[in-house]
C-alpha cells in the first residue's frame, strides 16, 4: 500500500475535487441528535483506494462524535469507484485522507 505515490487517486470527473465536494453536499446526512445537541466538527476518514478504483478499509482518524463519524463513514461508502493511485504508469492501492465537516447553520 502507498502511502506516496506519483500520481494520487482522485474522484471521479473532469474537476475531481468540485465533484467530490457536490458529491458530499447531496449525501451526507447530519445525524438529528447531533444536530439536537448543537455538536459540530470535522471528521477525518481514512480509507484504502484498490487498483480498481474500489474503497475499504475505512476508519476515523480523528472526530467529534460517534454518530459524525458513522454519518462519514456512510457517505464515503456510498462514493462511485475512484480513479486510482498510479506509480510508474501502473494503478496501485493507496491511502487517501478525506476531512468531512458537520457544521451546522
Amino acid at each position: 500500500v502507498f502511502t506516496v505515490v506519483e500520481e494520487m487517486a482522485s474522484f471521479p470527473g473532469k474537476n475531481p475535487e468540485k465533484e467530490l465536494m457536490t458529491f458530499l453536499m447531496k449525501n451526507l446526512h447530519y445525524p438529528a441528535s447531533c444536530a439536537e445537541k448543537g455538536i459540530e466538527g470535522r471528521v477525518v476518514i481514512k480509507f484504502l483506494i484498490q487498483p480498481d478504483g474500489t474503497l475499504s478499509d475505512f476508519e476515523a482518524v480523528s472526530s467529534p462524535d460517534e454518530e459524525l463519524t458513522q454519518a462519514a463513514i456512510d457517505v464515503c461508502k456510498k462514493m462511485p469507484k475512484w480513479n486510482p493511485a498510479k506509480q510508474r504508469g501502473n494503478a496501485v492501492k493507496s491511502y487517501f485522507t478525506l476531512p468531512v465537516t458537520f457544521r451546522l447553520n
